[in-house]
């Protein structure tokens, strides 16, 4: 049994390599202005399905913390090898420009993606022993998902997105190219998941595999909102941010509504903790844009 999850693992990281292919390899047919919407979209889709599928693979191993801590250290040294030893010591520019260069920026780009994935998840699942009982996983999954919109619209996020987007991008993984053609020109929107989300969606399935909750509905459930909410957020003409902790925790929310049994006192806790935290999030926002 342990055998077939690892497998799985390796068999989600090999669809994931093809489909990073697949926008190369079908470029041709991006000449047509409806294939390319309709390639998107599909590639959207099915890449957002085989992420989520593979932090969900990890979080399926049902590692030891010990193991899972040892992973999390050695994916995490990968990924911080990948993002700053090319550049530090490969000082020809012209390099990155090459056929073998753009060949290996591509690599290194798949590469980090994978242990980044790897990375959160294993960081999630560690973090997801705290929760002692499926309530607390109630005010976790609701609370997460206002602070995630806060930082994405008002807090450090958006201040990183503004003045430094590298620093976000080589913290995120990157969803294909969205090749959208008009009359005149060729639109091409790039897109990305930030590490984080990967955290909270281990964290919250380490939550649901260990006290037997609805794994499935919350996967399948959860799956669908990001995907839409993500081809909401690249096609729609306004300028609009929703972090993927919103449907997340939607998601979780809806489909384990009947494991949740809180008291009256818990109940009322929740609700002060989230007057708490609004009041936070409103004062964070004032000093922050008060310094900018």
């Amino acid at each position: 049994m342990r055998f077939s999850r690892i497998g799985s693992c390796f068999i989600i990281i090999g669809a994931y390599l093809l489909i990073r292919l697949t926008p190369i390899a079908i470029r041709s047919g991006f000449k047509s202005p409806i294939l390319a919407l309709i390639i998107s979209i599909l590639l959207t889709a099915v890449t957002m399905l085989i992420q989520l599928a593979y932090a969900a693979s990890i979080v399926r191993l049902r590692l030891k913390p010990s193991k899972a801590a040892l992973i999390a250290l050695g994916s995490g040294l990968i990924v911080t090898v990948i993002l700053y030893v090319p550049g530090r010591y490969v000082h020809n520019a012209a390099f990155f420009h090459s056929p073998i260069g753009i060949l290996t920026g591509f690599s290194l780009s798949l590469l980090k993606d994978i242990f980044l994935i790897l990375f959160a998840a294993t960081l999630g699942y560690l973090v997801s022993f705290i929760v002692r009982e499926p309530n607390i996983l109630l005010p976790a999954a609701f609370f997460a998902g206002i602070v995630d919109y806060w930082g994405v619209t008002s807090g450090p996020v958006a201040h990183w997105l503004d003045k430094a987007p590298g620093v976000v991008s080589k913290a995120s993984v990157h969803m294909p190219p969205v090749v959208v053609q008009t009359a005149s020109k060729v639109h091409v929107i790039e897109s990305m998941i930030g590490m984080g989300d990967f955290l909270f969606f281990a964290l919250f399935m380490g939550v649901l595999y260990r006290f037997n909750m609805n794994v499935k509905g919350s996967f399948w459930f959860g799956y669908g909102l990001l995907t839409a909410f993500m081809l909401l957020v690249t096609f729609s003409s306004w300028n609009i941010a929703i972090p993927a902790l919103v449907p997340m925790g939607v998601a979780i929310l809806a489909t384990n509504a009947k494991n949740f049994n809180l008291k009256r006192e818990e109940l009322l806790a929740i609700v002060y903790v989230g007057i708490l935290l609004l009041v936070g999030l409103l004062v964070a926002w004032f000093v922050m844009h008060k310094k900018l």
